[in-house]
């Protein structure tokens, strides 16, 4: 976890094959504000084209060699510093996001310790506009047409009342009881989000905190398939305000349900035989 880090009024463009150079602070040839910053990196040039060996899907911290001893080490052990050998940037290119909520869950529930828990605020994800809007014009959130996100200072964005991207839908009013789009608004957050991540997820975190095997299969992608196409009936009942499409989404969500408890099971069943199976043969 970040403790005290704070994210800067402006975002990180890397020009360079290495992130070295360039996540230092301002007044030592880098672009950070000052010591300190949490950033995402856009590995672009300024005229949209993609830097070999980018490192906009992953992640990355700057390490400070404060003494001439950790200068020294850094050279020993073959790291790629900037020149002044004063600052020295661990990397990689993706962050598996996915395949890291397990251990998180498993470290949840077998060790009782917080993951992902916030300590302090020090910046907000800020709802920014995409191109002009008119008046009354619905506001679709992350990954729409109508706005996009800025991470900026808690500060900055208190001062200018910046609107959390997260509220964007409710703002729209489709959360609103009574409003046409709200069933169609709660199960894209209730189905389509988080039983689409639990799907996704369960045979990582089932056998971390279960202790059973889950041998992948085609078959596992069944419950997200009728998930997506139940939501896909909500969803055009809701527009069309029809009655009857949303009823028939209903029921596929309750299928998906069943589908995906049964295809853990007999996943759970193959996976426990099949090592029975290669103990009898060891």
């Amino acid at each position: 976890r970040l403790r005290g880090y704070v994210q800067q009024n402006r975002g990180i463009v890397v020009h360079e094959p290495l992130p070295h150079f360039v996540t230092r602070p301002i007044e030592e040839g880098g672009v950070l504000e000052r010591k300190g910053m949490v950033e995402v990196i856009s590995s672009l040039e300024p005229d949209g084209r993609r830097i070999p060996y980018d490192i906009r899907m992953g992640v990355w911290v700057t390490v400070e060699g404060e003494t001439e001893y950790i200068r020294n080490c850094f050279e020993e052990y073959n790291a790629h510093t900037d020149p002044s050998r004063r600052y020295f940037t661990l990397y990689k290119r993706w962050h598996l996001i996915g395949l890291e909520v397990g251990m998180s869950v498993a470290s949840v529930a077998l060790r009782g310790e917080a993951t992902g828990v916030a300590n302090c605020w020090n910046a907000d994800v800020v709802t920014t506009a995409k191109r002009d809007l008119l008046p009354g014009e619905v506001l679709d959130g992350e990954g729409g047409y109508t706005v996009w996100e800025k991470v900026m200072p808690v500060e900055r964005s208190l001062s200018m009342g910046g609107l959390p991207l997260g509220a964007t839908l409710g703002l729209s009013g489709a959360l609103v009881p009574g409003h046409a789009l709200r069933d169609a608004s709660v199960h894209a957050i209730a189905l389509g989000f988080v039983f689409a991540m639990v799907f996704g997820h369960a045979p990582i975190i089932f056998p971390a905190v279960l202790r059973v095997r889950i041998p992948y299969s085609p078959i596992l992608y069944l419950p997200l398939v009728v998930l997506h196409a139940s939501l896909a009936l909500r969803f055009g009942g809701s527009f069309a305000e029809s009655l009857a499409l949303r009823q028939q989404g209903a029921s596929l969500n309750a299928l998906s349900l069943v589908l995906f408890i049964a295809a853990m099971i007999a996943s759970a069943f193959l996976g426990k035989t099949g090592m029975q199976a290669k103990h009898r043969r060891s």
